[in-house]
């Protein structure tokens, strides 16, 4: 103001702002790998505000909780959780302060627990045959929130590797073998519904049991070549394949088409010399093709695409 009057006034307004909400707090939902005695310990975390001078955390007392730094401090932004035996579910919240006040809203996160899915579907191949059966049975993959999955298989089989993974591989024994292969998966808060696939094999036949090994097949099939000569061609083929026989010995020739367990499917008999076509009827696989006349005896791999 002066002698000749007052000016219009300047003004200042001055506010008192509480801090905002925290972001979102990162961490898992399913306290099911984090639940004790056996669990490990889950970090839940907020990202540090300018504006806040300290956080409260606030959670169940009988979660069992550590803070990265000290507790209610302006870093204290990252705490570690491990959940009690019995754990259902539960909630936690944070809210942050500064000299203004208290956020007015916590930022909340729900912790629940969830049990491991059901395996998918089994798949099956076979690795080895008579009389050292060898089959592989595998899922897709590890079940969503499993930790592990247990396999069973029929009585007398042997499970050789893959025991609480996504794959085993399993020997049979020569003799019959019925049952199921299953399997479960689990978690620390339980189990899930078992996937099952049966099983049933016959016995080997005679002359696949007389032989150690898949080996004792290979060598058989090279008996009296010389007199006795066999091709089956194309091989591998996705229709027809042709099986070929020389032989100096006028003796009919008898043909077997089996599978890989040494069950016959088909039977035939032809000449000394003679080419005859098979597998318009076979499905695709992997075969075994026998060739007898008199003493001698061949038997070679067909595989159908």
């Amino acid at each position: 103001m002066n002698d000749c009057g007052t000016s219009n006034a300047r003004s200042l307004n001055i506010v008192r702002n509480a801090p905002s909400t925290p972001g979102l707090i990162t961490g898992p939902t399913d306290g099911c790998a984090f639940i004790l005695p056996a669990g490990g310990t889950a970090s839940y975390s907020i990202r540090k505000m300018a504006t806040a001078t300290g956080y409260t955390w606030t959670y169940p007392p009988s979660w069992t909780v550590t803070h990265e730094n000290t507790p209610g401090s302006a870093n204290d932004t990252l705490i570690y959780v491990q959940f009690p035996i019995g754990f259902s579910g539960g909630s936690m919240s944070v809210v942050a302060h500064s000299g203004c006040g208290t956020s007015s809203t916590a930022r909340n996160m729900a912790v629940g627990k969830l049990n491991p899915a059901t395996p998918g579907v089994i798949d099956i191949i076979q690795t080895n045959t008579c009389p050292n059966r060898e089959y592989t049975y595998s899922i897709a993959a590890m079940p969503s929130n499993a930790v592990n999955v247990q396999w069973t298989v029929p009585a007398g089989a042997t499970i050789l590797s893959g025991q609480g993974t996504a794959s085993i591989t399993v020997s049979y024994p020569s003799t019959a073998v019925a049952g199921n292969v299953t399997v479960q998966s689990f978690n620390n808060c339980g189990n899930s519904v078992i996937r099952s696939t049966s099983v049933k094999l016959p016995a080997c036949a005679p002359e696949f049991a007389k032989s150690a090994t898949p080996a004792g097949l290979q060598k058989s099939a090279q008996v009296d070549q010389q007199s006795l000569s066999v091709q089956v061609f194309p091989n591998p083929t996705t229709d027809l394949a042709s099986v070929q026989v020389r032989s100096v010995s006028i003796e009919p020739v008898n043909v077997r088409v089996m599978d890989l367990q040494g069950r016959e499917l088909k039977r035939l008999v032809v000449a000394n010399t003679s080419t005859t076509s098979i597998g318009h009827d076979l499905k695709p696989g992997t075969y075994l093709v026998e060739v007898r006349q008199g003493d001698k005896r061949t038997i070679q791999q067909l595989i159908k695409l």
